[in-house]
């Protein structure tokens, strides 16, 4: 986490898949894997609705930019 420039970084393990992702202040734009993510969930509004939710409840969903990277090694 940079409270300087307002960045937060985390990662998340699971078996042999690694996720690496980055919140930046912004617009609310969703990229997944160099995509949007719109376009890599296939415009499931399940899978969209269950990224977004928690940035609606605290009422910040056009405020930050969430950029994923998924790796799965085998």
């Amino acid at each position: 986490m940079n409270q300087e420039n307002n960045t937060f970084y985390g990662i998340g393990r699971r078996k042999q898949a690694t996720a690496q992702v980055l919140l930046k202040v912004g617009t609310g734009k969703l990229m997944i894997n160099g995509k949007p993510g719109e376009l890599y969930l296939q415009e499931n509004t399940l899978y969209l609705n269950k990224v977004n939710n928690p940035f609606e409840v605290l009422g910040i969903e056009n405020e930050y930019d969430v950029n994923v990277n998924k790796t799965c090694t085998t």
